[in-house]
């Protein structure tokens, strides 16, 4: 379910590979990466490695 609107997350890798899709569109975020993102509509994130991801995400919801 998305968040409410005006949301978003940010998404720093740390090791491995993040996969992001929203609306469509597919991003890939590298270690060392960072990436922000809506969370007011449908989305996802993935590892479609076959090594572990490890990431922060920090969510800030509107209000």
């Amino acid at each position: 379910m998305p968040d409410s609107q005006g949301s978003f997350e940010l998404f720093h890798v740390v090791s491995g590979v993040l996969t992001l899709m929203a609306d469509g569109e597919v991003a890939t975020v590298g270690t060392g990466e960072s990436a922000r993102l809506r969370s007011d509509r449908i989305y996802r994130y993935v590892n479609d490695e076959s090594v572990p991801t490890t990431f922060f995400r920090t969510v800030v919801l509107a209000r």
